[in-house]
Parts: C-alpha cells; structure tokens; sequence
C-alpha cells in the first residue's frame, strides 16, 4: 500500500495524518517523530501539530481557508479523539 518517501520501497514508519513514510534505512535521514511504534509524525505534520495545539495567544492560529490545513485540522482533530480512547 505504502512506498517510502524517499527510496519507493517498502515502508515501516508512517505518518498518521499525511502519506509521508519511511522504510528503515531512511529512517535514519528523516525527520519523524514516533508516537506509538511505527506510526507518528513527519516534521511538516509534526510542526503544524505544534501550531494546533499552541496555548500561547499570540502565536500564529492555522489559516483555515487554506485546504490543507482545514482538512489536516480535521484530520489531526479524529486522531487525537481516538487516541484518548485508547
């Protein structure tokens, strides 16, 4: 289903909100942040999450005119949900 991001073989880390994965070797020259085993964050994901989940009131909200980031905000908001009920 999954090729690496960076070489196309198979993958063994993915990103929970966007296609972003990497197979083992690449895992070493990647930015990816794990949250449970094999599954996390990549760095354009993980610094938006960082934006979302901000409590300071002057930092930079998410645009949500933007697409992406509406449907990442959506996204990121499922998998938070479902993570507590873990």
């Amino acid at each position: 289903w999954h090729i690496c991001s960076s070489c196309e073989k198979a993958v063994h880390y993915m990103c929970y909100t966007c296609t972003y994965s990497l197979c083992k070797v690449c895992i070493k020259q990647g930015k990816f942040f794990s949250v449970r085993g094999t599954k996390g964050f990549c760095d354009t994901c993980y610094g938006t999450i960082l934006l979302i989940e901000s409590k300071d009131e002057s930092a930079t909200k998410v645009n949500l005119i933007n697409m992406f980031q509406f449907n990442f905000l959506a996204s990121w908001s499922f998998t938070r949900s479902c993570s507590l009920r873990d």
